[in-house]
């Protein structure tokens, strides 16, 4: 009965999302509040975020470093309140890349893109738990929280 009983934590524990995430009119977004105060030039230091304001922009595209976890770009925005800040990150896309080998060099021939939506959002509005257990939310969160995450710049006097 232990057994039974564990395997079935294990298993919704496995395929549970990530509370971070939500679908919004058959859209993912990613939300999380810091609790600390933010300045907003602590942000500006992070070479994948690009600013179009003081509050929205775009990731850059790239990759984290995983194995699960293709390039992708998104947009976000940053919302203020006294000691602390929410992010949002909306419009994911992710990028394939078709590489073929002719004669020992490696060339990639074609790049395309499409939004998070196409592979993990089901008929029914709500995000899959997982694909062979792998578990997009799961994957992201930590790379976004890491990206939002405000490093205070230390200064050294020489």
């Amino acid at each position: 009965m232990k057994n039974i009983l564990l395997f079935c934590l294990f298993c919704t524990t496995a395929i549970a999302q990530n509370k971070n995430f939500n679908v919004e009119y058959n859209i993912i977004t990613w939300k999380k509040v810091f609790d600390e105060p933010l300045s907003i030039s602590d942000l500006k230091n992070n070479p994948r975020l690009e600013f179009k304001t003081d509050s929205t922009g775009s990731i850059k595209k790239g990759i984290e470093n995983s194995n699960w976890l293709k390039e992708y770009t998104a947009d976000f925005k940053i919302e203020k309140k006294t000691g602390r800040y929410r992010a949002s990150v909306y419009n994911i896309r992710f990028y394939d890349s078709e590489v073929r080998v002719n004669s020992g060099e490696t060339k990639t021939i074609s790049s395309s893109d499409y939004p998070i939506e196409k592979e993990w959002l089901k008929n029914d509005g709500t995000i899959r738990g997982s694909l062979f257990w792998f578990n997009i939310t799961e994957t992201m969160n930590p790379f976004l929280t890491e990206l939002f995450t405000a490093k205070k710049t230390v200064k050294e006097d020489w």
